[in-house]
């Protein structure tokens, strides 16, 4: 069984799944300070629209990747999940950014805050994590190299799986991996995010070659890297025989603050949103189809490893 936002849910029945999404991924102080900054019910609504949307093609799970310090909110979540019929899966864990409380607290005593959220609950709901995430951009820092450890020994405690944010153009998934395995997180339970961010499939493959699961896991994100160039790469890997080790998904965010909402049309591509929850279903699958991919790695992809990563052992 795994812990969805709203019930335990049974492996066979999480069906098409997308491993790395965002519902709301917000900055928590400026929410606070500031009412206008974030519209609780739009993004409720506009959420709603879209997974309903692509249920149509058959989705069935996200996995909402937003860790605590990204503006978490798992009664957000529930609300969505229960409008729109699609299971969402919450994480606990922390983003990489050096926070003074991230800087000065022991390793130990981070792991001992987020246990209860993993043994009752988050947020003062009954609600629990059924992954853990962490991340990395630059090069792995005193602090990040902590937040990964913590997110280890959570795993080591709880048995959750791990998936990751990381960064191609630094190559640190392969230190992440490192750092996650020595301290003893199970490989098969391990996902290396954003590996789909390049074009040099050397290092992909030697991050696979240390045996957990990558995420191509940001497609529509053309203004990184163009759709045609992540499906070529997925192509490319999958005809090497790694689909076994590969989930897919969009990295998506219905609500981000990251950015000025002047840069959302650069996402779209004659006037529909390509970033979005369908948009592998619309315009990934079909080319991987159309290079010769069987539908089976399709389902291996986006069925069987998700069921594998997020099931108990």
């Amino acid at each position: 069984m795994v812990n969805s936002v709203l019930q335990k849910v049974a492996t066979k029945d999480l069906g098409v799944t997308l491993m790395h999404e965002h519902i709301a991924s917000m900055n928590p102080s400026m929410t606070q300070a500031f009412p206008n900054w974030f519209n609780r019910q739009e993004t409720i609504a506009n959420a709603v629209k879209e997974l309903e949307y692509a249920k149509q093609f058959g989705l069935k799970t996200i996995v909402d990747a937003t860790p605590i310090n990204l503006g978490r909110d798992v009664r957000l979540l529930r609300e969505v999940a229960q409008k729109s019929g699609v299971n969402i899966i919450a994480s606990t864990g922390f983003y990489h950014v050096d926070e003074p409380f991230l800087i000065n607290w022991e390793t130990d005593y981070l792991v001992d805050i987020l246990l209860p959220e993993i043994e009752t609950g988050i947020q003062g709901t009954d609600v629990k994590p059924g992954v853990i995430k962490c991340a990395s951009e630059n090069q792995i820092t005193k602090t990040n190299e902590k937040l990964l450890r913590v997110a280890a020994r959570l795993h080591k405690q709880s048995k959750l799986p791990v998936i990751t944010h990381s960064s191609s153009v630094n190559k640190n998934g392969l230190a992440q991996q490192e750092i996650l395995l020595d301290e003893g997180v199970e490989v098969s339970k391990l996902v290396i995010g954003h590996c789909g961010d390049t074009t040099d499939v050397g290092y992909i493959e030697s991050v696979l070659e240390n045996g957990s699961y990558i995420g191509l896991d940001r497609f529509g994100l053309d203004m990184i890297l163009p759709m045609e160039s992540r499906v070529a790469v997925c192509a490319e890997l999958i005809e090497k025989g790694y689909e076994k080790k590969i989930v897919i998904s969009h990295d998506y965010n219905v609500f981000i603050d990251w950015f000025p909402p002047k840069i959302f049309p650069s996402l779209k591509k004659n006037g529909a949103p390509r970033w979005s929850f369908h948009h592998i279903f619309l315009d990934v699958i079909p080319r991987l189809l159309n290079r010769g991919i069987s539908q089976k790695n399709i389902d291996t992809m986006i069925i069987e490893n998700p069921m594998k990563i997020l099931g108990k052992r």
